[in-house]
């Protein structure tokens, strides 16, 4: 997957985290540091909403590895932010594994949704300094 379309994954709706205006509440983001250059996250969808409304990270290489563990139910991952990406993971039901590889080098907020569930399943990737 290009850089482009993992920032345009990344930038779409409105999130959990953030209040009415759009600004992000850090205290409820999971900071996380990169390892060997590589930010590793793991989204679930499970009882119609995702595990994790929230995460701060550095700009770079970002792997997410989205897991529906909703049987019978279909999500997907859908992230937006800057540039001109707009990327979804697959459709799947059941218990699945997608893993989105990007590069997300322009500090900002991205959103990332489950385009069926909107309203319940919402978070936000914040790209900048992660507090040590």
């Amino acid at each position: 997957m290009s850089c482009v379309a993992l920032a345009s994954i990344l930038a779409l709706g409105a999130v959990g985290c953030s209040d009415d205006d759009g600004a992000v509440d850090l205290s409820k983001c999971k900071s996380v540091a990169p390892v060997d250059g590589v930010t590793e996250l793991t989204i679930t969808g499970k009882n119609m909403a995702f595990d994790e409304e929230c995460f701060q990270i550095e700009p770079g290489a970002v792997e997410i590895t989205f897991v529906n563990d909703d049987s019978g139910v279909t999500h997907n991952l859908h992230v937006t932010g800057p540039g001109e990406v707009n990327e979804a993971t697959p459709l799947e039901r059941g218990v699945v594994t997608h893993v989105l590889e990007v590069d997300l080098v322009e500090p900002g907020t991205y959103k990332y949704i489950c385009d069926p569930h909107p309203k319940t399943m919402k978070g936000n990737l914040v790209v900048g300094e992660v507090p040590a």
